[in-house]
């Protein structure tokens, strides 16, 4: 009898394990432990923005090498401050591919060890920056930012204003949402057809006529009313008008002015219509970087017409670039909540990339400030548009557009810089076009073999191309930051050449499991016609 219950005992036992067991194996490579990887970075490129931002600031000697006695000898050039995000980086790396190595061989448990002590060292390597910077500040560095407390509202207005332009579209778009709906501003699926779209269940649309109405009423309360400012809030609101007026005949299939839908309506009739007032106001570039060396000043270029002197070349590059930037972002929106992270990390981005300015400009305070705003409202969207959405940022993304290319101009932010923020979204549109007219196609009509698709295809689920997305732009961003005043355009060049072959290399499997399909079909419809 004992022999027996013991029996029964060990084979509950055993049950027990081998149900834990498979639990255990079932996670697989099925948990891909996408947050922890981030929480894993995020203190990694705060360090280096934080370094990057204050790398002016701070006097040319700082305390670095603390295994040494204080003195002379822990002292170091501040170029080698980056030496602790670097080695993070390299850390973090290897973590993350080893992480995946030991998840493949079902060793989950290790491969969060590996994630959380990458966590671990990159927080260690902030606290060490942040305490080398305060030290070693010619400017009191931290009596300037939001960890003071005696502090004045320019100094944290920044923040705080981000924080604000969150707040305000995490809790209007539900209201917005309700109103859409009403209002019939709704995009089903079933009744809309699109060869890019991926939208699987009904969703509201008119986000970025939202994200215009928040931006001009922040920007009213907050921001300086000259002459520039206003132009760029009338061309936001302008614009924002027209991606409703759009958004509206788009949900509605018996609209009668579908014509507004034509891409080349859109591009050569409609859109240029706000970037001409920006243009008016004078928001142009003078000079774009030299892939070489030095500068290509814009207004060396001059033509005389009765009697009068113009330089056209700036207005002819603000409204190629610009366009060139509405579109290539808004092609960017395709899956749920890719398109807020990607703004709102570039707005923060220029931001602060106008903030290295303010010593000399004081007028780059107000560029700041206008880039966190929207920057905020950007980031307030993620919730509601994160999959499954319950509302779109529809046409009006190219709101978005034409902001961070005014804020680009105004921060005197290089092209090359400004392409490295943007990297993902400007090289996906780029070959995208080039691939349609090689192909003989109209380059401005939708398909599905945008960069999103084509991680579709392979397998990649909606959350994680967002994801994807984000960590590509805060990466590249934060690079872009880094290099903006003297490696900006050599460092685009080979990011660019790199981020371009993997694109390229995914249109190509695609063409070739698309032909490969052809193939196999073709015998199945010749059997079909000999049968008929």
């Amino acid at each position: 009898m004992h022999i027996t219950r013991l029996t029964e005992k060990a084979k509950a036992t055993t049950y027990l394990v081998i149900i834990r067991l498979n639990k255990y194996l079932s996670r697989g490579l099925k948990d891909q432990d996408s947050y922890i990887r981030l929480l894993a970075i995020a203190p990694l490129v705060a360090c280096t923005i934080l370094i990057a931002a204050s790398f002016n600031r701070i006097n040319y000697y700082v305390p670095l090498w603390y295994t040494k006695l204080w003195g002379v000898d822990i002292m170091a050039s501040k170029e080698k401050l980056f030496i602790i995000p670097v080695v993070a980086f390299l850390y973090t790396t290897l973590a993350i591919v080893l992480a995946y190595l030991a998840k493949k061989f079902y060793f989950t448990y290790l491969s969060r060890i590996l994630l959380y002590s990458a966590g671990l060292l990159n927080l260690v390597s902030l606290a060490s920056a942040a305490r080398i910077v305060s030290m070693a500040s010619a400017e009191a560095f931290f009596s300037k930012t939001i960890f003071s407390i005696n502090i004045s509202y320019q100094d944290w207005g920044f923040l705080g204003l981000g924080i604000l332009g969150f707040l305000a579209s995490y809790l209007v778009l539900p209201k917005f949402t309700l109103w859409a709906v009403k209002h019939n501003l709704v995009t089903d699926p079933s009744k809309h057809h699109h060869p890019g779209m991926i939208l699987v269940k009904p969703s509201a649309r008119g986000g970025g006529f939202l994200f215009a109405v928040l931006f001009l009423v922040l920007a009213l309360l907050f921001l300086p009313k000259n002459g520039v400012t206003l132009a760029i809030l009338s061309a936001v609101l302008l614009c924002g008008l027209i991606g409703l007026i759009d958004d509206f005949q788009n949900a509605n299939p018996g609209s009668k002015v579908k014509a507004l839908e034509n891409p080349i309506v859109r591009l050569v009739a409609l859109l240029p219509l706000p970037v001409f007032i920006i243009i008016l106001f004078g928001v142009v570039p003078q000079y774009v970087s030299n892939p070489f060396d030095g500068s290509i000043f814009l207004t060396d270029f001059a033509v005389t017409i009765l009697g009068k002197v113009f330089m056209p070349l700036p207005y002819l590059f603000t409204l190629i670039w610009t366009l060139a930037i509405m579109n290539m972002l808004s092609w960017s929106n395709g899956v749920d909540g890719q398109f807020g992270g990607i703004s709102g990390i570039a707005f923060i981005i220029l931001g602060l990339l106008a903030l290295r300015l303010v010593g000399t400009e004081p007028v780059q305070i107000t560029t700041a400030k206008m880039a966190f705003i929207a920057g905020g409202i950007c980031l307030g969207f993620i919730p509601h548009t994160w999959h499954p959405s319950k509302v779109m940022w529809g046409f009006g993304a190219v709101t978005v557009g034409l902001l961070i290319s005014a804020i680009s101009i105004m921060s005197r932010a290089k092209v090359a810089t400004a392409i490295m923020i943007i990297m993902i979204p400007f090289l996906d549109g780029t070959i995208t076009v080039a691939r349609r007219v090689l192909q003989g196609k109209n380059p401005l009509k939708g398909d599905r073999k945008h960069l999103h698709h084509l991680l579709m295809a392979r397998g990649w689920s909606v959350k994680r191309i967002a994801l994807f997305y984000w960590a590509s732009t805060l990466i590249f961003g934060t690079v872009g930051l880094i290099t903006a005043e003297k490696s900006a355009v050599p460092v685009t060049l080979i990011s660019g050449g790199l981020v371009s072959v993997g694109i390229i290399a995914l249109n190509i499997l695609s063409a070739g499991k698309e032909k490969t399909a052809i193939k196999e079909q073709l015998p199945e419809k010749q059997d079909q016609l000999q049968s008929a």
